[in-house]
């Protein structure tokens, strides 16, 4: 019984079986476990693309290829297919190529596969993937394209990758030549010119046209542009016994983008047999290559470079040193640049600045361009204090940009703009500012030594400057302790100096400035000067004694003391002579005409209830210049000596303190501090002395330097003009005084 029941059971699951073996072919799932394997016969074998002639000068539009594989458990009598998919390297998709695979009893399946066609075209460099997929349910027999999401289910070969081999290809000539000449001189925004180069593989294939793209270089993004957009090449040939061919490009910017010498342009060529090619770009730019023109749609030659000569140029003709405008009366100044251009008389978009760097970019608009003559000035303002021979750094920029009063930067230019940079000194009045110290006072240029002393208020040293480096080189140390006045014995050995707060007269050996011997005589002496022959001296002493003495150079002695009717300023004594004339607060000059042998005076009134200052004496020793302040302006008074009289005066404005005249007797200098409004003037009024006229007047700081006094070099080129609450000293040029 109990044999039955096993018996009977056994037999009702073989019916089972019998019935569920009907319904599903016994091979399916050993199929989908079995791996299909794949290969390539031939690597893209170039014997069966396109037609039996050799494909050297052939781009046909397709490619047949052998594959074959092997598959162990497949039934060549069953309904299992094997297809070939073939995937193009940027795409996702597959086409299913038929027939499908002859299957061997062995396991072994052989196919044919193909790639292009009349619109896709295979060529040389093509990429792209071979798959086998085994097919038992005829779900594929009617697909030509599947995704690679519809086949994951599939029992599937490895993918092959094949990059196909071909001689079809397209190559630039280097250099690419312009060959347009007639848009010289320009700045237009076109650019014509010629691309030559060779192909193989186009001339059996006539549908094939060849363009030109040239890269814009545009930023941040590289754009390419299809020469002649309309497609009306004129210069287009391709000789298809030679393979090759010569296309005219012409790249053609936007109205405000012009070609200039020295851009930088890549061009590329392609191949393409599409009829619409200038539909689908026209002269939209292409920004990327491979999405716009893929390479298996396209042969494209290698990338090309040029760079334009053309004659679009910007140059600034002005020669260093440059000079001042008219007048150079400040610190800050403006001076003219002038310079040519060639190649933007066609383009009157343009317009040219002149750029000064002082700590950032200033730019200046050119007042004239003549876009005949081709010239073009700019007038520059300096934002800074510039001295004469000071190294300016200038621009001249050509743009269609307009460029702002404020900072720029030459990088934030476009790079169709035109730059041309120089470095120039400016020829001016103003040589230079040098730096002393504390309240500077008195000055003397020292002959024969190329240097001159300064002395400060307050101070125990003297600073020594090199006149022709105008700069500072030391110091004389511990001469005193308030030194004020200094004069120096014409033949430089000497220097006397002023200690206000001390009773002495310091006396300096200029060849060994260690050697300082003293004079008493007495306290607050504030200026001096020396007999042409060393042996005597008048001081001037700033007190209410209202003294003035006789010193024995000599002897180092006092010899006498006199007392006149104000305070005491100045002293200047007539050259080669011991005629003295002293400057008082009252309006008067005091004149010593019996020194030595006497300090009795005349007086000579020049201006009641006026202060009198800086005195100076011409060279020939004819007249005397003395500084004058009064309510009602400042002026320098001219003194007759030979009449010991007023002649003249000479109106100079401000509050004149020191007067200093050339050597040569033609120029005086005179140093106004404080006007009548009492605000600093700072100025420096320059005075021909034949006529008695003001012929220049320059600014010597901003505000706040009270120049004081003034000395000249022996040569007559320079001028040194003591600042006292700014602590410098003001270098001016000479020769450039009323010009």
């Amino acid at each position: 019984m109990i044999s039955f029941i096993i018996n009977r059971k056994i037999l009702i699951l073989f019916f089972i079986c019998l019935i569920l073996s009907c319904q599903h072919p016994t091979d399916i799932n050993i199929i989908r476990n079995v791996p299909i394997k794949i290969a390539i016969e031939k690597p893209l074998s170039t014997i069966n693309c396109g037609s039996n002639e050799s494909i050297e000068n052939d781009t046909s539009t397709i490619c047949d290829f052998q594959v074959w594989g092997n598959s162990e458990g497949i039934n060549p009598d069953g309904k299992v297919k094997i297809y070939i998919l073939v995937q193009f390297s940027d795409t996702t998709s597959f086409i299913i190529q038929y027939p499908s695979a002859q299957i061997f009893d062995d396991g072994t399946w052989t196919a044919e596969a193909i790639i292009g066609d009349s619109a896709n075209p295979a060529f040389h460099g093509q990429e792209f993937n071979i798959l086998a997929i085994a097919d038992s349910n005829e779900t594929l027999e009617h697909k030509t394209v599947v995704k690679s999401e519809e086949i994951s289910d599939y029992p599937k070969s490895q993918t092959v990758g094949l990059v196909v081999s071909r001689k079809s290809f397209l190559e630039i000539i280097s250099p690419v030549s312009i060959v347009k000449n007639e848009i010289k001189p320009d700045t237009s925004n076109e650019l014509s010119f010629t691309v030559q180069g060779t192909s193989g593989g186009l001339a059996r294939n006539s549908q094939y046209r060849i363009y030109v793209l040239v890269s814009t270089n545009s930023e941040p993004i590289e754009k390419w542009i299809l020469s002649y957009p309309d497609g009306d090449d004129p210069v287009y040939s391709f000789n298809r016994d030679s393979c090759i061919w010569t296309a005219g490009a012409r790249l053609c910017y936007e109205e405000e983008q012009p070609v200039l010498d020295r851009d930088s342009l890549k061009i590329i060529a392609i191949a393409s047999h599409k009829p619409d090619l200038i539909k689908q770009i026209g002269n939209r730019p292409i920004a990327d290559l491979d999405d716009e023109l893929p390479r298996h749609h396209f042969i494209r030659s290698n990338v090309a470079c040029l760079t334009v000569s053309r004659s679009s140029i910007l140059e600034i003709t002005s020669q260093s040193p440059l000079t001042a405008c008219e007048p150079d009366t400040n610190l800050t100044s403006c001076f003219d640049i002038e310079g040519k251009t060639n190649g933007l008389i066609l383009n009157s978009h343009f317009k040219i600045y002149a750029c000064i760097w002082q700590s950032k970019w200033y730019p200046f608009l050119a007042y004239s361009f003549d876009r005949i003559t081709k010239d073009w000035k700019a007038k520059i303002e300096t934002k800074k204090e510039v001295f004469d021979e000071d190294n300016l750094k200038i621009v001249a920029v050509a743009t269609l940009v307009e460029l702002e009063e404020s900072y720029f930067d030459l990088d934030d230019i476009p790079s169709y703009s035109i730059t041309q940079e120089m470095t120039a000194t400016l020829k001016r009045k103003l040589v230079k500012r040098i730096y002393i110290g504390d309240s500077p006072y008195g000055i003397a240029i020292i002959p024969n030594h190329g240097e001159a002393y300064v002395t400060q208020v307050g101070q125990t040293d003297i600073t020594i400057i090199d006149i022709y480096d105008n700069e500072v080189i030391g110091k004389i140390e511990q001469v005193g302790t308030d030194l004020r006045g200094i004069s120096v014995s014409l033949d430089g050995l000497k220097a006397y100096v002023c200690d206000y707060s001390e009773e002495y007269i310091k006396v300096i050996n200029t060849f060994n400035p260690t050697d300082i011997k003293q004079i008493r005589a007495g306290r607050n002496c504030q200026n001096i000067a020396l007999t042409y022959d060393q042996k005597f001296a008048f001081v001037i002493k700033d007190d209410n004694n209202k003294n003035v003495s006789l010193i024995d150079c000599i002897n180092k002695v006092v010899m006498a003391d006199t007392t006149v009717s104000a305070i005491p300023n100045n002293v200047a004594i007539v050259p080669f002579t011991y005629k003295t004339y002293v400057t008082i607060n009252n309006g008067n000059i005091v004149v010593f005409n019996d020194a030595p042998n006497s300090l009795n005076y005349e007086m000579i009134n020049v201006e009641y209830g006026s202060e009198l200052n800086g005195i100076a004496i011409a060279p020939d020793g004819e007249k005397i210049y003395a500084c004058l302040s009064s309510m009602s302006a400042g002026k320098v008074a001219v003194i007759d000596v030979a009449n010991t009289s007023l002649d003249s005066f000479i109106n100079v404005g401000g509050n004149p303190q020191g007067i200093a005249i050339s050597p040569d007797g033609l120029t005086a200098l005179v140093v106004n501090t404080v006007s009548k409004s009492n605000t600093y003037n700072n100025k420096i009024s320059a005075i021909d002395l034949i006529r008695n006229v003001v012929i220049d007047t320059i600014k010597v700081e901003n505000q706040g330097a009270f120049p004081q006094n003034i000395a000249i070099r022996s040569d007559g080129k320079y001028a040194y003009i003591i600042n006292k609450e700014s602590e410098n000293i003001t270098v001016i040029r000479m020769d450039l005084l009323g010009k």
